[in-house]
């Protein structure tokens, strides 16, 4: 199976290549070959998606290949000064583009790889952190302005509606809005209704007949 890896490799998916490695492992877990064909690919992968300046996604395969196969050990540990180089300039890229949580990521994965790089890069962190609330907080005090505004929009177009004759409930109610009080009599299977308000401009009492507006009291 491992074989055929290593011929057809490269008219395979990368899943595909995964599967069948996986699969020899399990037929024959002791036979070490398995796990330095795995441990091949992930690198492979990795170098792939770093080429494409996918950093955090290479890292993650790096890390696969360490987890499945000690030998690559020192592989790794080049791959990884060179990862961190390119996520240094990545997150000085998000930073200048205010992406601040894409920079974030990047230092967090850098603090990963090298703990040791907290000392420095922590305080950076935290100088991101607060911009980001800030910059969080700007957006939300913007959404509530255009909020306010559409809304104001709305009650100075509902303002400019007058009342009508011959208007339904529903009509009278989106200029006027809800009445204070509500009286119904149902008379010869005729219904009659009159809303009271008590401090509107437009209107002191409505009369409704089978849910029309017939008259209008101010």
């Amino acid at each position: 199976l491992i074989d055929s890896v290593v011929i057809y490799k490269s008219e395979m998916t990368f899943k595909q290549a995964e599967d069948i490695i996986q699969k020899a492992r399990q037929i024959a877990p002791e036979y070490p070959l398995g796990d330095d064909a795995l441990a091949e690919l992930y690198l492979e992968k990795g170098d792939v998606l770093f080429q494409l300046k996918s950093f955090n996604r290479s890292y993650t395969y790096y890390k696969k290949a360490l987890q499945v196969s000690g030998e690559t050990k020192k592989a790794v540990k080049k791959k990884y000064n060179d990862l961190i180089i390119g996520l240094m300039d990545e997150a000085n890229l998000f930073t200048e583009q205010e992406e601040y949580i894409l920079a974030i990521q990047s230092l967090k994965t850098i603090i990963e790889i090298h703990p040791i790089r907290q000392d420095d890069l922590g305080p950076i962190i935290d100088k991101l952190s607060s911009k980001l609330a800030e910059v969080e907080a700007a957006e939300t005090r913007k959404k509530m302005k255009e909020m306010v505004q559409v809304k104001q929009i709305e009650l100075n177009d509902k303002s400019r509606h007058v009342l009508l004759l011959g208007m339904t409930l529903h009509q009278a109610m989106e200029i006027i809005g809800e009445p204070t009080f509500t009286d119904k009599i149902d008379k010869s299977g005729r219904l009659y209704e009159m809303w009271s308000f008590d401090s509107n401009p437009k209107a002191r009492r409505l009369y409704f007949e089978d849910n029309l507006l017939v008259k209008i009291e101010k």
